[in-house]
């Protein structure tokens, strides 16, 4: 692969399993959809972070080197990334934005 590595969405992981969705999504929606799967709200850790478009799940902190050197952020945060910097929530231009409206 010669590709330059970059953030693709933002992500969450419990027990080994990853929940994830598109731009615009934050992680709150993750962590929603994630509960909404499981039919309830997990009894064990929850890591926050992101899928790179390698489709690997990064910690934040290790998603903030990477969006930095993709060029998707123009300076690093002082230690985590958040999707707040890499895309503005425009709902209503993406179908995919869960949960869905009603």
């Amino acid at each position: 692969m010669n590709e330059k590595i970059g953030i693709e969405c933002c992500a969450v992981r419990c027990n080994g399993k990853i929940f994830a969705l598109d731009r615009p999504n934050r992680h709150n929606n993750c962590l929603w959809f994630m509960n909404d799967e499981l039919g309830g709200k997990p009894k064990d850790r929850v890591e926050q972070g992101f899928l790179t478009s390698y489709g690997e799940f990064v910690d934040r902190e290790t998603a903030n080197n990477i969006a930095l050197f993709a060029g998707q952020i123009k300076e690093k945060n002082l230690r985590e990334l958040f999707s707040e910097d890499l895309w503005d929530d425009r709902a209503d231009e993406f179908p995919n934005y869960y949960p869905p409206p009603e």
